[in-house]
């Protein structure tokens, strides 16, 4: 990833992350977000505690997600480990892409947690 490249793609994800807080796009993007976690997280989570439980291991469902929460935050940080590792090597192309797919792991959360609250305020009583 070359230099403008970076740049760009760095400044289009803060204007996702701000638009993100905005009322309608926000409100569409935490739409799609829960949809994410109802279809996808929430299912998991209920099919792998009771499986843990049945195995012994003492967990809830609370408990799993905060083991996946962690396990989310550890993937970020193995992200920027390798970016470092190719700035150590020389290669600013690779630190780029490394810095930027960490980058949007690292905004991730912060979207959804921006589109919820946007959700929630755009909701009509």
């Amino acid at each position: 990833m070359g230099p403008k490249a970076f740049i760009f793609c760095v400044a289009a994800l803060a204007i996702l992350v701000l638009l993100c807080a905005a009322p309608f796009p926000g409100a569409l993007v935490g739409f799609m977000f829960g949809i994410a976690v109802a279809f996808f997280i929430a299912p998991t989570v209920f099919v792998i505690a009771p499986a843990l439980q049945s195995l012994g291991v003492a967990i809830t469902e609370k408990g799993l997600i905060y083991v996946l929460v962690a396990l989310y935050g550890v993937a970020t940080f193995a992200i920027f480990v390798k970016a470092w590792q190719a700035w150590r090597r020389g290669d600013p192309s690779a630190t780029r892409l490394f810095e930027f797919h960490g980058i949007i792991f690292a905004a991730l959360p912060v979207m959804g947690l921006l589109s919820s609250q946007a959700l929630v305020k755009a909701w009509p009583h």
